[in-house]
């Protein structure tokens, strides 16, 4: 399930959506690296440190 929000001016439009099977399962790989890299990072401590790694990871999650 995603949500999406559109906001047009003052008013704001919530859809909620169900993704295809093929959908989810793309969603889900691409969850569980993005997760892994973040555990690795921070088991090396290198959180704070590569932030901007990080956010680029949360970018390319973002636009699935």
């Amino acid at each position: 399930m995603i949500l999406l929000a559109v906001a047009k001016t003052s008013q704001v439009i919530v859809e909620e959506l169900e993704f295809s099977p093929l959908e989810r399962k793309i969603y889900d790989s691409l969850y569980l690296t993005v997760k892994r890299n973040f555990e690795q990072l921070d088991a090396k401590g290198l959180v704070g440190k590569n932030y901007t790694h990080i956010l680029a990871m949360l970018m390319r999650y973002r636009f699935i």
